[in-house]
């Protein structure tokens, strides 16, 4: 009889907290926006049970597509790749057995055609090796028990070295059976994947759900070892565009944009003779290199848009929705100054984005006296 683990409610909470972060930071992104990486190791170990068929055609009917990025990503400033050594591949599969395909190699076109063979079947009971399969790719293990041919070729140092591990079930090592020493295992892998600069990345199918506490389990091991966890549809769609969005980030987490940083392209408007201003955001950064699309979302501000003493203009602000902000410069002649909250958000495209709130003032006057904020209460947009 097939068993599961039993998982303490603390870790199962730990566990399911983190692929809650990691499956929802992450999403596939299009061969458009390719970084270049450098040279790169990248070995695909898929589950090819008979449930894992979907997931299997999917991959198979975008592998042209797959091998181009990955060798545009691995070729000099992003460009089909020049040098043989470049990019190598290798290929692993598993269900209750581990099957070496390929180790790391410069033979795409070999490795393309065994994935483009691959037939899914079998699959005794629901857990598989995927944790074997993980050990024996990041191990560089030999021919073993369990274990059929060698994969022993070295990732190398200073490449970019990924393994894509594919699966829709729980870890079950040779026994077909889930326990805490496979659970442990996954960890300790990834564990030891990090200290030698691989990167993990998991992609669950999920074709009978979630039902052994798997997704944590991938995403707590993608997120040890510095890579993505991907879930995607349950027949398998979306499983080639989840190994295309690894190989376009370097296999790496999407990094969120910086909004702390944040300021006014105008932080001082004078003098306040009723025009509109232009007010861009600056300082957003993003730490992957993403373009960061900024949008301004609200302008609010400390005084009436028609108060007394303020030229009888309005509204006072324009420009939510887009790119740009426009204030207009002008304050009240009874007040203290006029203080413009430009609320805004900024977007990197694949999935990441943070939102932040700018200062522009309008000084009462050049005394060098500042505007005192009295909070956003009014809505420039309005008048």
């Amino acid at each position: 009889m097939t068993q599961y683990l039993t998982f303490s409610s603390t870790m199962l909470l730990s566990l399911l907290l983190v692929g809650a972060v990691f499956a929802t930071a992450f999403v596939p992104r299009n061969a458009e926006a390719q970084k270049f990486c450098g040279p790169m190791d990248i070995a695909i170990a898929l589950d090819d049970t008979g449930s894992m068929g979907g997931a299997i055609a999917n991959v198979v009917g975008s592998l042209p597509t797959i091998i181009d990025q990955a060798q545009a990503a691995s070729g000099p400033d992003g460009m089909p790749d020049t040098a043989d050594d470049d990019l190598r591949l290798g290929y692993i599969t598993f269900k209750d057995d581990v099957t070496v395909h390929h180790e790391l190699t410069i033979s795409l076109a070999a490795v393309e055609a065994s994935i483009a063979a691959t037939v899914a079947g079998g699959g005794a009971g629901l857990p598989e090796a995927s944790d074997e399969a993980k050990n024996t790719a990041i191990n560089n293990l030999a021919a073993r028990p369990g274990q059929t041919g060698d994969f022993d070729e070295p990732w190398r140092a200073g490449a970019v070295n990924i393994l894509i591990l594919i699966t829709d079930a729980p870890p079950g090592g040779f026994d077909d059976v889930t326990d805490p020493a496979d659970v442990a295992r996954m960890h300790d892998v990834a564990v030891t994947a990090a200290g030698l600069g691989i990167r993990i990345s998991d992609v669950f199918v999920p074709t009978a759900g979630d039902y052994a506490g798997q997704a944590a389990i991938l995403a707590d091991d993608a997120t040890t070892s510095g890579g993505v966890f991907i879930t995607t549809a349950a027949d398998g769609t979306g499983t080639a565009d989840a190994i295309l969005a690894i190989i376009e980030t370097c296999g790496t987490a999407n990094e969120e944009p910086d909004c702390s940083a944040a300021a006014p392209s105008v932080a001082t408007l004078w003098p306040p003779n009723h025009k509109m201003q232009s007010v861009t955001i600056e300082g957003v950064t993003d730490a992957d290199g993403d373009e960061v699309t900024v949008t301004i979302t609200g302008i609010f501000q400390d005084e009436p848009t028609n108060g007394l003493g303020d030229g009888d203009k309005s509204p006072d602000g324009a420009g939510v929705g887009t790119g740009t902000a426009e204030v207009r410069s002008e304050r009240s002649g009874t007040g203290d100054g006029r203080v413009y909250h430009i609320m805004f958000s900024a977007d990197d495209g694949a999935g990441g984005s943070c939102t932040g709130e700018v200062l522009v003032t309008v000084p009462h006057d050049q005394s060098g006296a500042a505007a005192v904020d009295q909070g956003a209460l009014f809505d420039s947009t309005v008048a």
